[in-house]
């Protein structure tokens, strides 16, 4: 019965461990004006900065972070209410060890951003596959080639991986509801090496009704020789 409790006391504490491991995170600017932040990243009493932060495509990882826990992101040309740069908390759900991080403009927060994690590493965002990420808060029907998605109006990714070799493919998206009412279609380029992060945005006020598509692209990198 000792041996028994000991043998789970190790596993229990392995598990713990696994969870609290450090963590590589990289940040995508939802827009240019919060690419143009000066934002930092604050753990263990000191602020590193988020490197290359840009709307079109993921920055430098900052990396040795604790996992499974939250983010302090600090905009130090925003004032906080002691007067000191402003924070916002980011929270990265269990498991995440190479979270992406999307930072919006949040315009009611001292700092001016919030941020959405979402796992980026290659294991669980496999290379080949497109992950939409319905952001119009409204549910939608994907048809990409001969696979049809729907996408409920949270930020939940969905994945597809057409397979097979580089082709063009036909993308339409349409309300869930009513599948015959395209607000969407075009055609992409599939690459087995490359991972496309598709972020469905509301269409501007001039294009009521219909939908935008941003595509964050990411190429598989050869290992060094």
């Amino acid at each position: 019965m000792l041996t028994s409790f000991r043998a789970a006391a190790v596993l229990a504490a392995a598990f713990l461990c696994a969870h609290a491991e450090a963590a590589s995170v990289r940040f995508l600017a939802w827009d240019h004006q919060v690419s143009s932040l000066k934002l930092m990243v604050r753990h263990d009493g000191k602020d590193r900065p988020i490197v290359d932060l840009h709307a079109d495509k993921r920055s430098e990882p900052v990396t040795d972070l604790p996992g499974d826990a939250e983010l302090i992101l600090v905009n130090p040309a925003a004032k906080g209410p002691e007067g000191d740069p402003a924070t916002v908390a980011v929270k990265i759900p269990q498991g995440l060890a190479e979270p992406l991080v999307i930072l919006l403009p949040d315009a009611a927060g001292d700092a001016g951003v919030r941020g959405f994690a979402v796992d980026d590493s290659s294991a669980g965002f496999k290379y080949g596959t497109t992950r939409f990420l319905n952001t119009t808060g409204k549910p939608l029907a994907v048809r990409c080639e001969k696979s049809v998605l729907r996408l409920d109006k949270s930020w939940v990714p969905v994945d597809v991986d057409p397979g097979g070799a580089a082709r063009n493919v036909p993308v339409q998206m349409a309300p869930a509801e009513k599948t015959s009412t395209v607000l969407y279609s075009s055609i992409w380029e599939y690459d087995p090496g490359v991972r496309k992060l598709a972020l469905i945005l509301a269409g501007t006020a001039r294009e009521a009704g219909m939908i935008q598509v941003k595509i964050i692209t990411e190429r598989r990198r050869d290992p060094a020789p």
